[in-house]
């Protein structure tokens, strides 16, 4: 079994960690406090290595292509590329050199989101600086690559509360 990890800091591993370690994976000393400098932001959901916001009950709601019959939820995206854009807008601010480095990657279980977020990416102007910097795929697209921030969109949303695979 797996029991040290050297690519995340340890707030994010603590999920896989509990529901498929027992609790005995542990994250490297070099990686286990590791994050973005951003800690001198006011907005505390920035300076976390961790965020997750619950959409639901907002209205945003799934749509099926029909020729694909695959799913994207544009509202969804939107939202989380006004956090990237947010994101960037402060590193911008505080730490210009930093924010000329940081990679993005943007992952979505259903090719239709992540075609969706692409299409959107440069009607961001806040992101056009930094298109080079993001990258967004499908989760087999990212098997087993890195980026100093990874945006996971979720896509589905709907009455029935089917969430997918």
């Amino acid at each position: 079994m797996l029991d040290m990890q050297y690519r995340m800091n340890e707030r994010i591993m603590n999920f896989a960690n509990r529901k498929f370690y027992h609790s005995q994976l542990q994250a490297h000393p070099d990686v286990a406090q590791h994050s973005l400098d951003i800690s001198d932001t006011d907005d505390a959901i920035l300076a976390e290595p961790l965020t997750l916001i619950d959409t639901a009950g907002c209205g945003f709601v799934e749509q099926q292509n029909p020729q694909t019959l695959s799913l994207s939820n544009p509202a969804e995206a939107d939202l989380l590329l006004r956090y990237i854009a947010q994101l960037f807008s402060h590193l911008a601010l505080s730490q210009p050199e930093q924010a000329g480095l940081v990679n993005v990657g943007i992952i979505a279980p259903y090719k239709e989101q992540s075609i969706y977020i692409a299409e959107q990416l440069p009607h961001y102007e806040a992101l056009t600086p930094y298109l080079t910097q993001i990258s967004v795929n499908t989760v087999d697209g990212f098997q087993g690559q890195e980026r100093d921030i990874i945006a996971i969109s979720l896509t589905r949303s709907n009455e029935d509360g089917i969430v997918g695979f």
